[in-house]
């Protein structure tokens, strides 16, 4: 009997981080390695002997904060929403607080805005946001 929608979003939202997972793949590779290529690459890792990630710009560009041909959002200011803050802290333990520490920012609702079709809405009193700027505006 297939899984109900239910238990298939409460197994997808868990925040549980795995600890017994079946290895079924010899290698698995991973095309970018933007946020959305490391978290692909550890949700692979459980299920993989080996995870490669390609990623077509130069690391050093990474970290420096220079202009990068591959992430025209760059220099755009970066946001994580609760789910994603979750998700994150699930497979990398720690990572919100290590970026705090790196000069990102914690966003209650007295602190943001959310508007639609220009109407602002009533803000969510639990929501928590981890805001940032690409590394090349904070110099």
């Amino acid at each position: 009997m297939p899984n109900s929608p239910a238990a298939v979003f409460e197994r997808l939202t868990t925040t549980v981080t795995p600890v017994h997972s079946t290895v079924r793949l010899g290698t698995a590779c991973v095309l970018g390695g933007g946020i959305a290529g490391l978290v692909a690459a550890r949700v692979l890792a459980d299920h993989t002997d080996r995870v490669v990630i390609i990623e077509p710009d130069h690391a050093e560009a990474a970290v420096s904060g220079a202009a990068r041909p591959g992430v025209p959002q760059g220099p755009q200011v970066h946001l994580l929403l609760p789910g994603g803050h979750a998700q994150l802290e699930r497979f990398f333990p720690g990572v919100v607080a290590q970026a705090l520490a790196e000069g990102a920012v914690l966003c209650g609702p007295e602190r943001t805005a959310t508007y639609l079709d220009d109407v602002e809405q009533i803000a969510t009193p639990n929501a928590q946001f981890v805001g940032a700027v690409a590394p090349s505006w904070s110099r």
